[in-house]
């Protein structure tokens, strides 16, 4: 990978601010992403641990990627990390290797999730994974699979707890073979 990064270090509202900014070659894509994260401690060394903002301080961010004056993507959103990768080569390599090789491929980091429909694909893949809120991932249970979210939550009595969202699935393994032949 090739990554050009630069970081913003600065105080404000008796809070220590980090922005960080990537853009580059992310194995065979293109990417960028913006990252804002904040910490409470007085004294910044290099040790200082910042932790992504929470909701009410995060951000309307917005990037445009160039390739030689010509815009390749664009994105906006208001959150605490934005990210965009050209993913289009990447993403046909994926799952046409998935297909020709009849092999359930799971992947990562994409910003994407992925769960095909029985009959469409063996390409599977959690997007990011870590939020403030909580983990995307991929459980595989007996013979079945499903993309989940795994968030906090206030319970009963302000007791913090953690719950579980079914985002798709849940299928069974075998179908997407049965179908996919």
């Amino acid at each position: 990978m090739i990554i050009d990064t630069e970081t913003i270090k600065f105080n404000y509202n008796h809070k220590n601010w980090l922005i960080s900014f990537w853009k580059g070659q992310y194995g065979i894509v293109t990417g960028a992403e913006i990252g804002i994260y904040s910490t409470e401690e007085e004294k910044v060394t290099e040790k200082t641990i910042y932790m992504p903002v929470f909701d009410e301080e995060m951000l309307d961010m917005c990037f445009i990627l160039y390739n030689k004056d010509k815009e390749i993507m664009r994105i906006c959103d208001k959150h605490w990390w934005i990210a965009e990768k050209n993913y289009k080569v990447s993403k046909k390599i994926e799952k046409k290797w998935s297909f020709k090789n009849n092999k359930i491929l799971i992947t990562g980091h994409t910003h994407r999730p992925i769960f095909p429909k029985v009959g469409q694909g063996l390409y599977f893949n959690d997007g990011s994974c870590i939020h403030t809120n909580g983990i995307i991932c991929l459980e595989i249970e007996n013979g079945t699979i499903t993309l989940v979210k795994w968030k906090y939550c206030v319970g009963d009595n302000n007791i913090i707890c953690v719950d579980k969202e079914i985002i798709e699935g849940s299928e069974s393994i075998t179908n997407f073979f049965d179908n996919d032949k």
